[in-house]
């Protein structure tokens, strides 16, 4: 598992300057809550949450690339414990309450209240988060978080009711993410992998899929997490 472009000073120079980029996005998108804080006009308010979810989507893309350059330069500090599942759920919800809203999309989350993963929460919840925000962008109308038990661990699955993956995307898959990948780079793909790659337990390894089974119709990505 290496980050793109891992070698040497030129790999150090590409974080150095994703990071400034973030930092100059988070900018952006403070200046334009403003912005919309001082409209009174719906149409311009509308508008300005269209851009800033844009431009989150963007924010989204510059912390994974960040994060998968320190998986390759293994700086990053891997932080595993049991975590409940109903609490990424939760959290989930709340951070993407704005998205959801936007494209006048129901959420519906299905998850025991005892099942519990051992993983790293932050890279979990930023894959998973991920899936949802594509999902919530391509469904008609609804979206589902569910968990369950499975091969001695447990599988999230993000799943909606769009128009599902393209036959393109399926045949060279190796990993997904709910929704269609990012410029069609399959980055978003790739890095669902190596998330997913960083949770062992023994022999059981984790693993991202994708396919057009979701029960709502449309598209799902699942996380298996041993």
């Amino acid at each position: 598992m290496s980050a793109p472009g891992s070698d040497g000073g030129f790999a150090a120079l590409v974080a150095g300057s994703v990071h400034d980029a973030k930092n100059a996005l988070a900018i952006v998108l403070q200046r334009l809550d403003d912005l919309a804080a001082r409209s009174d006009d719906r149409a311009t308010q509308a508008e300005i949450a269209e851009t800033q979810d844009e431009l989150k989507r963007v924010n989204q893309m510059l912390v994974r690339l960040l994060t998968w350059y320190k998986l390759g330069e293994q700086r990053y500090a891997l932080d595993f414990a049991d975590c409940a599942v109903a609490d990424l759920f939760d959290e989930l919800q709340l951070s993407h309450r704005a998205v959801l809203a936007l494209h006048k999309i129901e959420l519906s989350c299905e998850a025991d209240g005892d099942l519990e993963a051992y993983f790293d929460f932050n890279l979990v919840s930023g894959v998973v988060g991920n899936a949802l925000s594509n999902a919530a962008r391509h469904a008609r109308s609804r979206v589902r978080l569910a968990a369950e038990a499975a091969d001695g661990g447990v599988v999230l699955s993000v799943e909606d009711d769009g128009p599902g993956y393209p036959a393109a995307l399926l045949n060279g898959q190796g990993g997904g993410e709910s929704g269609f990948a990012d410029g069609n780079t399959g980055l978003g793909l790739r890095f669902a992998e190596v998330v997913a790659s960083v949770h062992r337990r023994g022999s059981l390894r984790g693993r991202s899929s994708c396919d057009n089974h979701s029960t709502l119709g449309g598209a799902r990505w699942r996380l298996y997490l041993p």
